[in-house]
């Protein structure tokens, strides 16, 4: 199979223009990193400049990347705006990079504010309302169904970024938040599934094929916890207490911070819980060019051992074409979590 690909530019006055063509002869590499998270997706082309005639992309533009074999239909990467440009010598190259998340005009902007007995969902419904992305517009909103309907009692903005905030919100419910493409998601992390709660199909790899260029899979037996505790004194009704997430049984792990109240306190116990399922084991995959392998895609990894026979969920995929040498897929990732 031959890797191929396309790249379509967009400009800040409206015009489409296909670059397909004109980066063929000049491209040395191009890396696409998708992650899950904040960590904003991102594009990197190093171009052959050797007759100085390269012109750096307006930073405002964006650039649609398509990645496959010639032969089969080419599998999006995404959509990147220009963020970067380099030149740089000897030999004359030019690199441009190109990120996924929007610049967050009015999510990096510091502001202070509380949210009272409210959903997960009117919460960030509220956040999406009240900024806007790079174009003006306003974001749209993507919860998970197993965390949309979830109460919150109180939490509070106080001098700090919406960004930041929601970066927060997500780490302490075991989810994850990313802002790309004029959207705003908020899910479970680690699961394999969509927001609407449906399975994603697992991707199959086996080791043992002549695909997989090198893997490693590892078990860290200081995150097998069965149980977590979160402590919590509700100062509004004086209360204090424990909350259990798990089975109960020892090695328990015990949350270093009291919560603000039995239902904070839960959520937290859960999360953390949930997040120590999945650390507790990693895996890293090098493998010939497979453009549907992004980041949350569940994956069915055989051909380890006889005993490892987990599901696992892929944290950040990189893809890299490089001019001469082919196409590989590197993926990271960890236990799939089981709900």
């Amino acid at each position: 199979m031959t890797p191929t690909y396309s790249i379509v530019n967009y400009g800040p006055d409206g015009t489409i223009n296909d670059r397909t063509e004109a980066f063929k002869g000049r491209l040395l590499s191009m890396t696409v990193n998708d992650y899950s998270g904040m960590s904003s997706d991102s594009v990197t082309f190093v171009l052959d400049d050797a007759d100085g005639k390269l012109i750096a992309p307006d930073t405002k533009s964006s650039i649609r990347v398509n990645l496959g074999y010639e032969g089969s239909p080419l599998v999006t990467m995404g959509e990147f705006t220009v963020t970067q440009t380099t030149y740089s010598g000897w030999p004359r190259r030019l690199t441009v990079t190109a990120t996924s998340m929007d610049m967050y005009v009015g999510l990096k902007e510091v502001m202070s504010r509380s949210f009272s007995n409210k959903t997960v969902k009117e919460i960030i419904e509220e956040i999406a309302t009240s900024n806007v992305n790079t174009n003006e517009k306003m974001y749209e909103v993507t919860v998970g169904h197993d965390v949309a309907d979830q109460v919150v009692k109180y939490i509070a903005q106080t001098n700090e970024s919406s960004m930041n905030f929601l970066t927060r919100f997500a780490r302490d419910r075991g989810c994850v938040f990313k802002c790309t493409h004029n959207r705003i998601v908020f899910v479970t992390a680690g699961t394999g599934k969509r927001a609407s709660g449906v399975d994603l199909d697992p991707i199959n790899i086996d080791v043992q094929t002549g695909n997989v260029l090198d893997y490693i899979v590892s078990y860290d037996r200081r995150l097998q916890y069965n149980t977590v505790r979160a402590h919590y004194h509700d100062f509004a009704t004086g209360l204090a207490g424990k909350i259990d997430a798990g089975s109960g049984k020892k090695p328990i792990y015990v949350m270093p911070n009291y919560l603000a109240n039995e239902l904070e306190a839960s959520v937290s116990a859960h999360a953390e819980l949930h997040r120590l399922q999945r650390c507790k084991g990693q895996f890293s995959v090098n493998l010939v060019g497979n453009p549907f392998l992004m980041a949350q895609f569940p994956v069915n990894l055989t051909g380890v051992k006889k005993n490892i026979d987990e599901q696992w969920v892929v944290s950040q995929a990189t893809h890299q074409y490089i001019e001469g040498r082919g196409y590989t897929t590197r993926i990271e990732g960890n236990i799939k979590l089981k709900l």
